[in-house]
């Protein structure tokens, strides 16, 4: 494309193109959130390369916009803006499902909620909502005249309580069996008229202890005391020994307990007694009050109760309600709705914590875009297929914009793959309902047919064909369909060649997480070489300050560069935040840049049908290049909880949309500082956006109250994180380091970064190479499993219609054909969600969903 004078740009961020922005994605977060969690159709209907949730908003848009231009010959926006509209969307949307927020809440509230004390102190208190820690400080010596004694009164010694750090900490000592030591911390209810200790709400209470010369009949024990009453809740009562771990090198125990209700009855305060029954002696150290209440309400919901009732109720029946003023046309009223039943001041740190990563993370992927657009749009003229929907139905930027509507809703070919699609679902729906109706899925179990033993596991997958699937796979290149097609069977051909050759025996075989990690690691290595002769030029561009040569760009190329310098001085800087490791940190998010440009490239040159194509577990690549000794226990956590939530599933989409936001932007005209201005609305509306609908349905629920638990139940997720935490605290314990070689597994790394390569390679130069790498590197992931049968279908038709009609029909017959299809398929699924709103009002459980 050729140079754009600055003069001929059109807005595409105005006052009404925000608004409507806003409103698109706040419309499309309340369908995902329906659809997902609150009726679980199983239809993940956000979890695509074109999200239906937002494909359902943006289409309303596009008629919406057509239809008061044909009436009123006004336009309600211009197709500049609506293009930005549809990307705020495209990129909030993978935010708004398992890309984040539908595993976000189960992950980060596992740690506190599974009472997992083994590594809570190797998670940070930042990354999790609760209120202040009531008891912070509590035990150190300069409070002791605070502290109330029984018994034996503590001694006060010089302590190291972790490796390299000593503090003077309370040492309770017995030497009689009947003896009773202990400490007690008394917390006001109230401070300056404010509440403080919450009556009746639900607490985390811990402490380190380390006990020594225990006898069989002591115990330490942490109790809980209303006022003066010699009654308590004894809420610890152990007498595990201590041992030095991984993370407590000095032999100090995390014990507590999570959920403890602070006794309604207290009047004036709460004490929290801290003690050793019987023979021996127990240092103690950082105690934690900490009121859960925030986290609980996300789980258990919160009653709406009127201010005005609210006020009568006696202090300690007013636990985990939610105050709603008397009248809502107030700013108490405005606050009330923003809020969203959500407990701000609670969640505050949270949102910064884990804000920060995926604000810079982004950054790095625009940049890398920015950077990078040329190259690919325009040198090596990338097809970016996944867009050509989108951008026939609200018109190419070579059609006049004074039509009401898009050519493509003119061509009876649309109408036609509306038809087909339309009906095709309908079956399937009505089939669902009555078994008697003849069902018209394509599904078949290949290894009812390919019975043979001596497979192994290769023929388990099903060859499955979805209208969605199919209509959008259909704007994909031949090569990139039967690449991808004989990718999956490559990978699936493992089982077979670990049957005949008894590699199965190995735990894990055929390793495809392992697998995935090399390709896209292999694959980023090479992308970069190859451009290496462009990038230099760029780099030489930005330090001669050539302003000719990113002309028309969204970020000068100086820019660009300078916010990937400031992306990872910004993680750096996050990271000394949360005190751990940099250089691990550092290592970990240059890894998900990989993944990012990775995406990027295989989207706006080939396209993906769906979600799940990127490294699932991005915990093994941690391991690989250092683990627990690399980045701490700590740095450990954080990046498993990350993976969790970026590499799984649909996150790296977004790297994607932003190279066609940049591309299409920059073809309809779009002034260049808009589409940055777009893609932070865009990210910023996937982060708060679908918080806010998210949590505020769980606060006015209770997650235990929907029957999706998935979102709420991610402690699974913790397992590489656990094998490795107690791998290295028995290396601690027996003195010894891990064994030494390589393990079978470290194989599948190898051989997956050196096919790629390899792949690659040819395809660079030989020119008749038709296999992209892109099937091998997807040939492992889980996306494959469910749209393979698609992909080839895809290809059968497109190469048949080639063959017969020419490029001229594939372009003017079966792409509008396509469209169509992809539009039945939206229309298909609003009718069905409607029918199962209809249903679930009922108390009918047992719905369709459009992709089921």
């Amino acid at each position: 494309m050729g140079s754009i004078e600055q003069k001929d740009f059109i807005p595409g961020i105005t006052f009404r193109s925000v608004c409507a922005s806003l409103f698109a994605m706040l419309l499309m977060g309340m369908h995902i959130q329906l659809v997902e969690i609150i009726l679980h159709d199983g239809s993940a209907e956000a979890e695509q390369s074109l999200p239906i949730s937002a494909m359902i908003v943006f289409v309303g848009f596009a008629v919406a916009c057509g239809l008061l231009r044909w009436v009123s010959k006004h336009a309600l926006l211009t197709r500049q803006e609506l293009l930005c509209v549809f990307f705020t969307m495209l990129i909030s949307a993978p935010m708004m499902t398992q890309g984040m927020w539908h595993r976000f809440i189960g992950l980060i509230s596992s740690p506190p909620r599974t009472a997992s004390f083994s590594y809570l102190d190797a998670y940070s208190d930042k990354l999790w909502p609760h209120g202040p820690n009531l008891v912070e400080g509590g035990l150190d010596e300069s409070n002791k005249a605070a502290l109330t004694e029984r018994g034996n009164p503590p001694e006060w010694t010089e302590t190291e309580y972790n490796a390299g750090r000593r503090a003077r900490l309370p040492v309770l000592r017995n030497s009689q069996p009947d003896e009773v030591s202990s400490i007690t911390l008394t917390i006001p209810v109230e401070v300056g008229g404010k509440p403080h200790a919450r009556r009746g709400e639900r607490h985390l209470i811990s402490c380190l202890v380390r006990p020594e010369g225990l006898s069989t009949q002591s115990f330490y024990f942490i109790r809980v005391y209303a006022d003066d009453d010699p009654n308590s809740e004894e809420v610890v009562n152990a007498r595990e020994p201590g041992a030095k771990t991984f993370i407590q090198r000095a032999g100090f125990l995390r014990i507590g307990h999570y959920g403890t209700v602070l006794p309604p009855a207290a009047s004036e305060c709460v004490r929290l007694e801290i003690g050793l029954s019987g023979v021996g002696s127990a240092a103690f150290y950082d105690p934690k009050l900490i009121n859960v209440a925030a986290l609980e309400g996300v789980y258990k919901g919160r009653a709406i109760i009127r201010q005005s009732e609210y006020d009568k109720l006696p202090p300690g029946q007013r636990a985990g309600l939610i105050v709603k003023p008397d009248s809502m046309w107030s700013l108490a009223g405005l606050r009330f709705l923003i809020t969203g039943y959500i407990p701000v001041g609670d969640w505050l740190n949270t949102a910064v914590a884990w804000s920060a990563p995926i604000v810079l993370l982004l950054m790095g992927t625009l940049a890398i875009n920015v950077l990078l657009r040329r190259q690919w749009a325009e040198s090596e003229r990338y097809a970016f297929p996944l867009f050509q929907i989108p951008r026939a139905i609200m018109g190419s930027e070579d059609e006049p914009g004074a039509a009401p509507f898009a050519a493509v809703w003119r061509n009876r070919y649309l109408w036609a793959g509306f038809a087909l699609a339309v009906a095709w679902g309908l079956m399937k729906g009505w089939h669902f309902y009555n078994p008697k109706v003849p069902d018209t899925s394509i599904k078949v179990s290949l290894n009812q047919y390919l019975t043979d033993p001596n497979w192994g596991a290769m023929w388990q997958t099903e060859f499955t064909v979805s209208a969605l699937f199919l209509s959008i796979a259909m704007f994909f290149e031949l090569n990139v369909l039967g690449s991808i097609v004989i990718g999956f069977l490559a990978y699936r051909a493992l089982f077979w060649v670990g049957e005949t050759t008894g590699v199965k025996m190995y735990r894990g075989y055929p390793w495809r997480y392992e697998q995935a990690i090399g390709a896209y690691l292999g694959y980023a290595a090479v992308v970069v070489f190859l451009a290496r002769k462009y990038l230099r030029g760029v780099l030489a561009a930005a330090l001669k300050n050539d302003r000719s040569a990113w002309q028309g760009e969204a970020l000068g190329y100086r820019w660009a560069l300078l916010m990937l310098l400031l992306v990872f001085v910004g993680f750096a800087a996050w990271a000394a935040w949360l005190h751990v490791s940099i250089v691990a940190i550092l290592i970990f998010f240059a890894f998900l840049l990989s993944i990012g440009l990775v995406a990027s490239k295989l989207r706006a040159e080939c396209g993906l049908p769906n979600g799940y194509f990127t490294p699932y577990n991005a915990m093994l690549f941690i391991a690989l290049i250092g683990g627990m000794g690399l980045f701490g226990a700590d740095g450990l956590l954080l990046c498993s909880i990350m993976s969790g939530f970026l590499t799984v599933s649909v996150f790296f989409f977004i790297p994607g949309a932003q190279m066609e936001l940049l591309e299409y932007g920059r073809r309809y005209r779009v002034v260049p500082r808009h589409l940055v201005v777009t893609a932070v609305i865009g990210a910023l509306g996937g982060l708060f956006i679908g918080g806010w609908v998210f949590l505020s349905n769980s606060y006015s629920i209770g997650g235990e109250n929907i029957g999706y638990q998935w979102s709420y139940n991610q402690d699974w997720f913790y397992w590489t994180y656990k094998i490795q935490l107690a791998t290295a605290d028995s290396q601690l314990a027996s003195g010894q380091a891990s064994a030494g070689g390589l393990e079978p597994s470290t194989w599948a790394y190898v051989y997956g970064g050196s096919i790629t390569v390899v792949l690659a390679v040819l395809r660079q130069v030989f020119s008749g190479f038709w296999f992209h790498p892109i099937g091998f590197i997807l040939g492992s992931s889980h996306m494959l499993e469910w749209v393979w049968g698609s992909v080839l279908a895809a290809w059968a038709i497109r190469f048949v219609v080639l063959k017969l009609g020419g490029a001229a029909t594939v372009r003017n017959k079966l792409m509008p054909f396509c469209v169509g299809m992809f539009l039945g398929v939206l229309a298909v699924a609003i009718f069905f969600n409607v029918i199962a709103v209809i249903l679930r009002s009922q108390g009918v459980e047992r719905i369709y969903g459009v992709l089921t």
